[in-house]
């Protein structure tokens, strides 16, 4: 007996704790939740209902011991004060309610804490600016005493596990919402109300997909007797095409990423806010990112919680000063920013340019200041005025661009560029301008008078304005235009006067000078009116118009020689020292491109006097058609002698070496005066012909021309007289032989012209038969009358002797 009582009596071993302790654990996990715990559901949902001032609707009800002794609820639905309308305040597939130890000994069922599991929160504020969250707070101060009423208000601490917050405004739902909701809510046990509060999740809206945004976290307290909060948040570096699209619906087509550390603190309408902001990589979409631009910049201002009013003022002791003002930043956002600009270095707008996509030259360089305010009224686009001063445009060697001062002025998508006068190395031009950028179109405007061209040949060549580049000097006054069109390529344009210009074109050997014209060009059309210049020693004047690659040109020259026409046309007929090396080795070397190679002009010629070797021409005009390869002279009419030419000439430059083409009639040709200039023998003293020439030639030296020339055609002679003949028909040729009529053919060759079918009348006979002009002897005509031979000789002009 005595044994019995001393074994009752003796201490428990570690052993059997162990075991007793795993049978509790046993019973508590696995039995407790199997007993059938729905009797307690109206007790349950009462004591919800208590706490949280709502009507509670519970399904299942588990019991449960691990944890503490608490129920496990399923599908709980958690009503609405009517004042804010009839949809549910929230909703979840789970709630685990745990109970106050006092419980056990009261009876009374009160909540120590509930953990909503994926509840759906919805945050109403009704039409008289109160939200339905407020109640519960102000009900939390009602449970610090320890018995009676209000120990049935003791309002429990709250956990929130992966939920979705939704914001609502009288029956507008907002498309913000915050979802992966996890929070830590601790209900205020003191005489200030002191909520303490940890909470993080992901910002979202229901009408579009940001699944890369970051978290935010926060973590602090609310003072709901003193109304004044005290919290640090933070936000995870997110896409900063996804905070645009939450905070304005639309990304712009920037990238980039943001994340922000905040301070707040202070009553809930005047909420102090300090923090700073990380932004990186900052680019247009179709781009890549850079990290040369990233930057940290703090940020201060005042949150009102009530109203929904946010006010910020980034990096305030900086050059550049960024405002942000929001209203009603949970239902329908209104906001406005504004940047302030104040000695800020103007290379960061060319850096910012580039990454936003602005296809600019690598080594293009923007220096200077800018001053001004630029504010955005709800909208991406600014309105304000912007101040350059002292500023410089650099594109690697070329000559800089300098201006004192330019002011922009923007307006919504509108800008405005005042008018600044612009140097360019010693030259000042005014410009101006005005656009859009939705999208982007501009009309610049660039006004000089006496703007040398060389001087600014590298700015020029460099914004590529078209035909001006091919100027190597001269002066310019009149206006400069760039204009471009939404959705179309820019382009230049121009009026004004050019004066003393050089124009050098590829191929031509010497440059064209421009002594003056007034020009007009357009992307499409080039005109030069009132033109005078020069080429060499021959000067013209006229006009000329380019349409596309279609040219019209009217051209006056006072004096040309034919040797010099056909070196601009054709400037390869020089020929290398090198040639013969190459023929040697039969080796050829194509003909680079013409100058006139793919011009195309149309218009007339008009020459005052014109030389082909011995031939001299007055009054020439013509038709002109030039293709590329080919120039024709068409309704080509001149005055040679005291005659006249009418015809055409066709020269063709696409061959080895050039062809000459001449079809023309020659009327009243004055012999004597041939025979003057070395082109018929001295023995023409007096008479006119007529001609039809048909005159074909090829070759590139004066040489060539003269062994492929062909000429062949018919005549018709009045009243020649030759001189210096013997003729046997005639007892007494000193005195010359009187032509009454001479017809016939002719054929040049290498001896002189050749005359066959030749009919020749002299007094009242009449003869025919051949003969030959310019050959050895000069003259010979062998005619035939009547049966009768006979042979008309001119003798060669004696040569003149030389002086002692």
């Amino acid at each position: 007996m005595s044994n019995i009582r001393r074994s009752a009596l003796s201490p428990l071993r570690p052993s059997g704790v162990l075991l007793w302790a795993t049978v509790l654990v046993l019973f508590a996990g696995l039995v407790v939740p199997l007993i059938h715990a729905n009797r307690f559901r109206q007790r349950i949902r009462a004591a919800l209902e208590s706490s949280l001032g709502r009507p509670v609707e519970i399904g299942d009800v588990t019991l449960h011991l691990l944890t503490g002794p608490g129920f496990q609820l399923e599908n709980v639905i958690i009503g609405e004060d009517p004042a804010f309308g009839i949809e549910h305040f929230a909703y979840m597939t789970s709630m685990q309610v745990r109970l106050r130890l006092r419980t056990l000994w009261t009876g009374q069922v009160q909540l120590a804490s509930l953990t909503l599991i994926e509840p759906s929160i919805n945050l109403v504020k009704n039409p008289q600016g109160r939200w339905n969250f407020e109640a519960l707070l102000q009900r939390s101060g009602a449970g610090k005493g320890g018995g009676g009423a209000a120990a049935q208000l003791y309002f429990p601490y709250i956990g929130i596990q992966d939920g979705r917050v939704n914001f609502k405004f009288a029956e507008y739902k907002s498309v913000f919402h915050v979802q992966d909701v996890d929070a830590a809510i601790s209900p205020a046990r003191d005489a200030e109300g002191r909520w303490r509060i940890r909470v993080s999740g992901r910002p979202a809206r229901t009408d579009h997909l940001l699944s890369g945004m970051g978290q935010f976290t926060g973590a602090g307290e609310i003072s709901t007797a003193r109304r004044q909060v005290s919290l640090d948040l933070a936000l995870e570096a997110s896409p900063l095409e996804h905070l645009l699209t939450l905070l304005y619906g639309r990304d712009f087509g920037l990238h980039g990423d943001l994340a922000a550390r905040v301070q707040l603190s202070g009553e809930v309408s005047g909420i102090d806010v300090k923090g700073t902001l990380r932004t990186g990589g900052v680019h247009r979409w179709d781009l890549p990112p850079t990290l040369e631009n990233r930057v940290t910049v703090p940020f201060a201002g005042r949150l009102n919680l009530p109203e929904q009013k946010l006010e910020l003022e980034a990096n305030p002791s900086g050059a550049v000063r960024v405002r942000f003002a929001v209203e009603n930043y949970l239902s329908a956002p209104q906001w406005r920013a504004a940047v302030e600009l104040d000695q800020a270095p103007a290379d960061s707008v060319l850096r910012t340019a580039r990454h936003l996509g602005a296809a600019l030259p690598a080594d293009l360089e923007l220096r200077g200041r800018l001053d001004g305010r630029v504010e955005f009224p709800g909208s991406h686009w600014p309105q304000g005025t912007v101040k350059l001063t002292e500023g410089r445009l650099v594109a690697g060697r070329a000559t800089p661009l300098t201006v004192s001062e330019a002011e922009v002025e923007l307006d919504g998508p509108a800008f405005t560029l005042a008018p600044a006068e612009v140097e360019i190395g010693e030259e000042t031009v005014e410009v101006s301008a005005a656009g859009r950028l939705d999208p982007f179109a501009v009309e610049a405007v660039m006004a000089g008078r006496g703007v040398r061209l060389e001087s600014v040949r590298e700015p020029i060549a460099a914004l590529r304005p078209g035909w001006p580049a091919s100027l190597v000097s001269g002066s310019w006054d009149g206006r400069v235009f760039y204009r471009k069109k939404a959705g179309q390529p820019g382009a230049w344009s121009g009026a004004g006067t050019l004066t003393r210009a050089r124009w050098q074109p590829d191929g031509l050997e010497s440059p064209v000078e421009v002594a003056q014209t007034r020009v007009r060009w357009e992307p499409r059309l080039l005109q030069l009116e009132a033109l005078s210049g020069s080429l060499n020693e021959t000067h013209f004047t006229g006009s000329c118009q380019r349409r596309e690659s279609e040219q019209v040109c009217k051209l006056r020259i006072a004096e040309l020689d034919w040797a010099q026409l056909d070196a601009w046309l054709n400037p390869q007929q020089k020929r290398s020292r090198w040639d013969i090396w190459r023929r040697a080795l039969g080796r050829t070397t194509p003909d680079s491109s013409s100058w006139l190679k793919r011009a195309r002009i149309q218009g007339s010629v008009a020459v005052g006097s014109l030389r082909l070797k011995s031939w001299a021409f007055r009054n020439v005009h013509s038709e002109l058609a030039w293709d590329g390869e080919t120039l024709s002279l068409n309704g080509l009419r001149a005055e040679l002698g005291k005659g006249s030419l009418a015809g055409t000439l066709r020269a063709e430059f696409n061959g080895a070496s050039p062809r000459y083409r001449l079809q023309a009639v020659i009327t009243a040709l004055d012999l004597k005066g041939l025979s003057g200039q070395a082109a018929l023998p001295a023995n023409f003293q007096r008479g006119t012909m007529d001609l039809k020439l048909s005159l074909a030639a090829s070759g590139r030296t004066a040489e060539d021309l003269r062994a492929g020339l062909k000429a062949a055609g018919s005549f018709q002679g009045r009243s020649i007289l030759l001189d210096n003949v013997e003729w046997q028909e005639a007892e007494d040729a000193e005195g010359g032989v009187e032509i009454r009529s001479l017809d016939g053919r002719f054929e040049c060759t290498s001896k002189g012209l050749e005359l066959t079918a030749l009919r020749m009348m002299v007094g009242r006979e009449t003869y025919q038969g051949r003969g030959s002009i310019g050959g050895d002897p000069p003259v010979l005509l062998e005619v035939a009358a009547r049966g009768k031979q006979s042979r008309l000789v001119g003798a060669a002009e004696e040569a003149v002797p030389a002086g002692p």
